[in-house]
């Protein structure tokens, strides 16, 4: 009787694409004329204080402007130098764009922040047609058609921390692979720079005892990267020494939506509508990755820049609309003033876990059935983008 040998496992494949510059390039996209020019993108500081740079085109870096500079330095030292507005909602069409192309790759994808992500190739047809390098060059090429984008790095790794380091070492239009031959030296001669996700104390200490390379920072071990960096230590030390955490970080992520008003408005209903819009979007969100929570932060920002804020509890840990809405429509109601029109309304779900499918034992036939139509809307949504198609149950009169 003949026997079969079970196929090996695909090897793991994981890209990470780094738009430089994302919301500057987003906004030459749509304004041709900021193209070719050197722009800063400006915005104001959480507290309204402050006026910085938020993102700047490569013709503003190549002068020496820099994402965090007060607007007064850049006024002063650069006054050749176009000051723009952040425009969230076209870098929210620009992130819904991405999510079309990367779901024709792959349908396992992760955002890490503006214009970063992380996809995983492991097993899929696009491997078996040809080779990374060659899905990397296709999905630039689509960026650029879709998008503009010009300035598009690409890191290749077995593992998702090397993979977002070779992306910023490639930085800006580079593509790097560490699969095969002379990963490891690839990977450890890169600059503790490229790391992700380090708080400024921890670049600060980098820089301080001059560290060069990733290598040195695995031969100083664990002890001493825990005495120097603290709890950031740990962190340090896992992603260089190739272990993966993205399993135990994305416990702890953050997940958020936010609608920006394309007018200010006092209107309640109207405001009551974009609310339930807002929530909607984050449903979206944490039914694609799996989460939920029963701590929401509902944070209203005013024309005048002014910002409201407010942490609020679901009766259980869920990701249903239902439940986020009723709660943050009470808190909507705290927070609201009528002392100038509205901006944005943004919420966010905080330390989300992972969904284990559990379905509430009061549950009723009505929550049932718009539970039932979320999900469906979600494979819509999740092929095209969010705004392919839109709850009317959900949303309400806008």
């Amino acid at each position: 009787m003949p026997t079969f040998r079970p196929s090996a496992p695909p090897s793991a494949c994981f890209i990470a694409l780094h738009v430089e510059s994302f919301a500057a390039q987003v906004l030459a996209s749509w304004h041709t004329e900021l193209a070719g020019i050197p722009f800063a993108v400006v915005r104001q500081t959480r507290n309204g204080h402050k006026t910085l740079v938020h993102s700047c085109s490569a013709e503003a870096v190549r002068l020496g402007v820099e994402p965090g500079m007060p607007l007064p330095i850049l006024e002063r030292r650069y006054p050749q130098v176009r000051l723009v507005p952040r425009e969230e909602r076209l870098e929210g069409l620009a992130q819904e764009e991405l999510q079309a192309i990367f779901h024709d790759f792959t349908p396992d994808f992760r955002f890490r922040g503006e214009g970063r992500a992380i996809l995983d190739f492991t097993g899929t047809p696009a491997l078996r047609e040809g080779s990374p390098e060659e899905a990397c060059a296709e999905i630039r090429k689509r960026l650029r058609y879709a998008l503009g984008f010009r300035e598009i790095a690409f890191g290749i790794a077995a593992n998702r921390a090397g993979a977002q380091v070779l992306a910023r070492k490639a930085r800006p239009e580079g593509i790097l692979s560490a699969l095969g031959e002379g990963a490891e030296e690839l990977l450890l001669g890169a600059s503790p720079s490229c790391l992700p996700n380090l708080s400024p104390a921890a670049r600060a200490t980098l820089k301080k005892y001059a560290i060069q390379s990733l290598g040195q920072l695995l031969r100083l071990g664990r002890e001493t990267l825990v005495t120097h960096f603290g709890k950031e230590g740990e962190k340090i030390y896992a992603m260089v020494a190739g272990l993966d955490l993205e399993s135990n970080a994305a416990e702890e992520e953050i997940l958020e939506a936010e609608t920006i008003l394309q007018r200010d408005i006092n209107d309640m209903d109207a405001l009551h509508g974009f609310l339930r819009l807002t929530v909607d979007q984050l449903v979206f969100r944490m039914r694609k990755v799996g989460r939920s929570t029963n701590c929401y932060t509902l944070e209203i920002r005013y024309a005048d820049h002014k910002s409201a804020r407010k942490t609020f509890f679901t009766a259980q840990v869920t990701q249903g609309f239902g439940p986020i809405t009723d709660s943050a429509l009470k808190v909507f109601g705290d927070l609201l003033t009528r002392r100038v029109a509205l901006k944005a309304i943004c919420i966010i779900a905080k330390k989300p876990k992972r969904e284990t499918g559990q379905l509430s034992l009061f549950q009723t036939k009505d929550e049932s059935r718009i539970d039932a139509i979320g999900r469906a809307l979600d494979k819509i949504r999740t092929r095209h983008s969010f705004g392919a198609v839109l709850n009317a149950n959900n949303v309400g009169s806008l």
